[in-house]
């Protein structure tokens, strides 16, 4: 039988379709279920002008296995008829089966033509085109989109078509850019490109999206040639600019935005986005600079404190930077821009929760009067409180590694020489000292316990002094009327 098939095969290369019709009828009578056998037979019949048959037979074949290509058979068959609702019936049930069928788009596409449903021939013929492309079949993509453009003109009366159908596509793919769908884009603005390789406005698009994705070459390509057809157009070259930041190119943004600057003082974007590039250049003060023009043009734009709350906090001025997220979240209220307005205030929340644990982690300044200063050595005089109970003077000495009493004040505390040692005074002479044996030494909250403390055998020491053996637990900063001692974290 499978040898009987081959035959009729040979009969209908040789266009002999009467003998090869006879083996197709002897073999389907053999096996109803031979697919290739109906589809032959169908094709014969179709050349024959059979029609119905052949839908018989194509019909068949899809009971057995659906197909595209018979679908699309069974099309062809009844546009030949000019019984188009058949035609889109088949076509769809096709697109069911292949949704990316380029050939069932088209067909469907003539189908409403004929019926003068412009609106979905457009579509239809749009999507061929598309999918030509995906094929790389450029040939019949041109041809999709040239009806494209002659049904625009001839229906809706533009008289720029290129421009109109071309727009069609630049919409849907800037929606596309602004909900963050940028492969979605770029397969858009590729496919328009392969049609219009001249679109300056699809070129900076792509341009930007490929800055965006890191695609540096197709970026730097895209948008030399967007600016080169049309230099002109600011529009490319504030594209161009905003690029390069993306490409890091900030040096090259700079010199754009202030070329455009030169054209157009008073556009705000311009100085915004120029100082957002000095940012990035680490040029505080000339960034700071651009976004207080931009205020002084345009007082409300939330952006340009947005900007500036950014700088201060790269600059660690944490409360100037609140202030400005706070003014940009209130001007966003007022104008309405409710995603704007929760980027401020998510910066809010975050600059405040830092500032509150650096406020819980930042150690309290202890702040200690000074009585008097020893103006032959420019020595603070403080007064520091022994074993919780006896107030005395001493020397606040940066210079002096241990802390000592004088003989009186150990005599009035009663305390005992535990041991002695020696040690080096400021004139270099080492001397021998007593050693006593302290509970505590307090300035106010700065407190030391357990401090075995100096006590000079020889005279000349009246007051007591503050060493390195206390101070060094604190940032001692001297003041013209107090000290500030500021614990260490450990």
């Amino acid at each position: 039988m499978e040898s009987n098939y081959y035959q009729a095969l040979d009969l209908i290369a040789q266009s002999k379709y009467q003998e090869a019709l006879v083996i197709l009828n002897h073999v389907l009578a053999k096996d109803t279920t031979f697919i290739e056998a109906y589809y032959q037979r169908a094709r014969i019949k179709e050349k024959l002008k059979d029609f119905s048959s052949a839908i018989a037979d194509y019909t068949q074949v899809i009971y057995l296995k659906p197909a595209v290509k018979v679908y699309l058979n069974i099309a062809l068959i009844y546009l030949e008829q000019r019984k188009f609702p058949e035609v889109i019936k088949n076509t769809k049930l096709a697109i069911d089966l292949d949704n990316k069928s380029p050939v069932a788009y088209r067909l469907m596409g003539h189908a409403y033509q004929q019926q003068q449903q412009i609106s979905a021939a457009i579509d239809a013929y749009k999507k061929a085109s598309r999918y030509y492309l995906h094929q790389q079949d450029q040939k019949n993509a041109r041809y999709c989109f040239d009806l494209v453009e002659t049904l625009i003109k001839e229906n809706y009366n533009h008289p720029s078509s290129n421009y109109e159908a071309t727009k069609d596509y630049l919409k849907n793919a800037i929606a596309k850019i602004e909900g963050g769908n940028y492969q979605g884009a770029l397969a858009d603005l590729n496919w328009l490109l392969n049609i219009e390789p001249n679109n300056a406005e699809a070129l900076c698009r792509r341009g930007w999206i490929a800055a965006l994705l890191g695609e540096t070459k197709m970026a730097i390509q895209d948008l030399a040639a967007a600016v080169q057809l049309e230099p002109q157009e600011k529009k490319w070259q504030y594209q161009r600019a905003i690029a390069r930041i993306h490409l890091g190119d900030n040096y090259g943004a700079i010199e754009d935005f202030t070329e455009l600057l030169k054209q157009d003082k008073t556009n705000v974007d311009y100085h915004l986005q120029r100082g957002n590039a000095k940012v990035k250049l680490e040029e505080y003060d000339a960034a700071f600079k651009d976004y207080a023009n931009g205020l002084a043009i345009d007082p409300q734009n939330g952006n340009l404190y947005l900007a500036n709350g950014e700088l201060q906090e790269n600059l660690e001025n944490y409360q100037d930077a609140l202030k400005a997220y706070q003014k940009a979240a209130m001007l966003f209220l007022n104008q309405g821009d409710y995603q704007q307005h929760q980027t401020a205030q998510e910066k809010i929340k975050v600059l405040q929760l830092a500032l509150s644990n650096q406020e819980q982690v930042k150690p309290k300044i202890i702040i200690i009067p000074i009585k008097y200063f020893i103006h032959d050595r420019g020595s603070a005089v403080v007064e520091a409180v022994l074993n919780n109970r006896y107030t005395f003077e001493f020397i606040v000495d940066t210079g002096a590694s241990r802390s000592l009493i004088t003989p009186e004040i150990q005599k009035i505390m009663n305390l005992a020489t535990i041991e002695r040692c020696w040690g080096s005074v400021a004139d270099g002479r080492t001397v021998q000292f007593g050693v006593c044996y302290l509970d505590s030494l307090a300035l106010q909250e700065a407190t030391i316990h357990r401090l075995n403390i100096l006590i000079p055998e020889q005279r000349g020491f009246n007051q007591g002094l503050l060493g390195q053996d206390f101070l060094s637990n604190y940032e001692v900063r001297i003041l013209k009327n107090e000290i500030h001692l500021s614990p260490f974290n450990k």
